[in-house]
């Protein structure tokens, strides 16, 4: 993966490494404005974290990642989440807590295994 690629100025990138868990996790946080599509080809990984960034909006998502269990989205400035969310079918945790989210996609249902979600101060 190339930084530049994934990331705006100043953002921290740890490298996909292995959580406390086992897992596969992607560390990005602090400082991006948007994410590409392309991170959606990294079909291994089970913890996405992007919390505290400035993202307004996510990318639509070919929802290739789905062995993941983890979406950090809180501390961003997002308004929506699109559909596409409610197709990762192993989702076990969803953190959308500090956006400007004033509605969830319909189809959230979908998500049989969503054992935690989080809507704080949205």
């Amino acid at each position: 993966m190339e930084e530049g690629e994934y990331l705006s100025r100043g953002a921290q990138v740890k490298h996909i490494s292995t959580n406390y868990k086992g897992e596969r996790a992607l560390d990005l946080r602090r400082g991006l404005t948007k994410v590409l599509e392309a991170v959606t080809d990294l079909i291994e990984l089970e913890e996405l974290q992007l919390s505290g960034n400035y993202m307004k909006e996510l990318p639509p998502s070919r929802n290739k990642i789905k062995d993941l269990k983890r979406l950090k989205l809180f501390l961003n400035q997002l308004r929506e989440l699109p559909s596409c969310i409610c197709e990762l079918s192993n989702l076990a945790v969803l953190s959308v807590s500090n956006n400007q989210l004033s509605v969830l996609p319909s189809n959230i249902k979908h998500l049989k295994k969503l054992q935690n979600l989080y809507l704080s101060d949205n």
